[in-house]
């Protein structure tokens, strides 16, 4: 999560004062966006604070936010286990749901507290 700029729509943010921008290697969304040529907006697979740190699947998307989207993507497994990891970078660098990359890979590239032992 990054401090959003006048670049970012309202609408898109629900009048938050950050926004999430996914990096994510799923080949599926990667053909989308080279498709499109521009970032597209999306929300996540699931409801916040709802199946946090497990892969959702068609089904459970479909019951999470399925009624709120206009479109869902399948994309599949694309050797993940887990949710994705989100960190905040709003202020100081901190991990706000864990996931596939670890809190010791991130603390090797980013001053980021862990709250994990080597």
């Amino acid at each position: 999560m990054v401090p959003r700029n006048a670049k970012v729509p309202n609408a898109i943010v629900r009048g938050g004062l950050t926004v999430a921008i996914g990096c994510l290697r799923n080949p599926t969304l990667r053909g989308l966006l080279r498709h499109v040529g521009h970032p597209v907006a999306m929300t996540s697979a699931n409801l916040s604070g709802q199946a946090d740190g497990v892969l959702v699947d068609m089904a459970l998307a479909i019951a999470q936010v399925g009624d709120a989207v206009d479109y869902i993507l399948e994309g599949g497994n694309q050797d993940t286990t887990m949710s994705s990891t989100i960190v905040d970078l709003s202020g100081p660098p901190r991990i706000l749901r864990h996931g596939d990359i670890t809190a010791n890979a991130l603390a090797a590239v980013l001053p980021v507290e862990t709250g994990e032992t080597a």
